[in-house]
């Protein structure tokens, strides 16, 4: 160090006591009952004695500093002092400086992974599309030429209830009979679909109907024709068909419900006396019969519409056929097979019952397209179900 910064330290000390040096020629007094001397300082001073010289004076003990050397130790201090700031302050100017830099380069690091992880999402994404040269298969709401309205019970299938009134009976609301019909027909539909998505679930199938109109008001209809409607030939087809296409947008209620299916059910107050049973008009009938339709006379001779009947007619419209009698697909040995064994399959008998007793069979299940094949079928010469090529 600086011989006088080496006296800096003593300078310092000394500051404290207000010592007051003169240079050649000058006269120097101090105060030695001063109270701010220390002992030290007091010894110091008085052990030496400043005389006056009229052309000198004797030169002063070496740690007492003359005022342009204090002056010097002072600028000297300065001087150094004011560098170590300006290295203090280019030191963290510098590392503000990198800081700054690493901050940068973090959110750049950060911005650039964020880019990397949405181009990956984005590529996993548009790896999971096919391809322009894939064939993209679309859904069709528009009714089957083959099936018809009703093709594939594994699918999502729509009831639409329409209450008509006809040339010879209609809907009284505020009579509490139609009132408790209505009320009837409700839930005996409920469990008519609850019972035919278990069977479609035995066979390993998911089915849904979709029928409540309390929640889907568009599954709910009014209509009153004039013609007679209540009858066994099924000559009001062309009707109730014109009906529908007037009234109801079908391909967009389809779409509405990204439904498969929809069956068309006539509700009828119909006397019993005059009804014949209740019966249902699918594709089988003819190409012209794609809106698949049921004619449900609630009150026939001694029976009200059940809940197996409902589902009896719902069977047709998928292309199960009656097991009662002979048909094209039915011969009459297997009629008289079924009647030899008490037969309780739902296609060849219905029990008066709020319940489904009924079964529902291998062959039902063939024959509304949940197999391929059925041991009866081929053991009986059968008819092929429409679902076999």
């Amino acid at each position: 160090m600086h011989k006088r910064s080496k006296r800096f330290a003593n300078l310092l000390a000394m500051m404290a006591l207000a010592v007051s040096v003169t240079g050649c020629g000058s006269s120097a007094a101090v105060d030695s009952s001063s109270s701010d001397l220390t002992e030290s300082s007091r010894s110091q001073l008085s052990s030496s004695s400043i005389q006056e010289s009229s052309e000198s004076s004797r030169p002063m003990d070496e740690s007492v500093l003359t005022s342009e050397e204090v002056a010097a130790v002072i600028q000297d201090y300065l001087e150094d002092h004011a560098k170590e700031q300006a290295s203090l302050e280019t030191q963290i100017a510098s590392l503000e400086a990198e800081l700054a830099s690493l901050e940068a380069e973090a959110a750049a690091s950060s911005e650039a992974a964020a880019s990397s992880e949405a181009a990956s999402s984005s590529a996993e994404e548009a790896s999971d599309l096919p391809s322009k040269e894939e064939n993209i298969p679309t859904k069709s709401y528009t009714v089957s030429k083959k099936y018809g309205s009703a093709g594939d019970i594994k699918g999502k299938t729509l009831l639409m209830s329409i209450f008509a009134d006809e040339a010879d009976s209609s809907w009284n609301w505020e009579d509490q009979e139609d009132m408790a019909l209505y009320s009837k027909m409700y839930y005996r539909l409920e469990t008519a679909c609850n019972w035919l998505e278990k069977q479609c679930r035995t066979y390993g199938a998911e089915s849904e109907f979709v029928w409540d109109w309390m929640e889907n008001a568009d599954l709910y209809k009014r209509a009153s024709f004039t013609e007679k409607l209540i009858r066994s030939d099924g000559g009001g087809y062309k009707t109730q068909k014109k009906w529908i296409q007037d009234n109801v947008d079908v391909e967009g209620t389809l779409k509405k419900y990204d439904a498969d299916n929809i069956i068309f059910l006539f509700f009828f107050d119909s006397a019993p006396e005059d009804a014949p049973n209740p019966w249902s008009i699918s594709i089988d009938c003819g190409e012209m019969c794609d809106l698949e339709i049921c004619d449900f006379f609630v009150r026939y001779r001694e029976f009200e519409v059940e809940p197996n009947t409902m589902a009896h007619e719902f069977l047709h419209c998928f292309g199960a056929p009656d097991l009662y009698y002979s048909n094209d697909k039915i011969p009459q040995k297997y009629v008289d097979h079924l009647k030899k064994t008490k037969s309780k399959d739902i296609l060849y008998m219905v029990y008066d019952s709020e319940e489904i007793k009924e079964t529902f069979s291998d062959l039902d299940a063939y024959y509304v397209g949940l197999t391929d094949s059925c041991a009866d079928m081929e053991k009986w010469g059968l008819g092929k179900s429409s679902y076999v090529k």
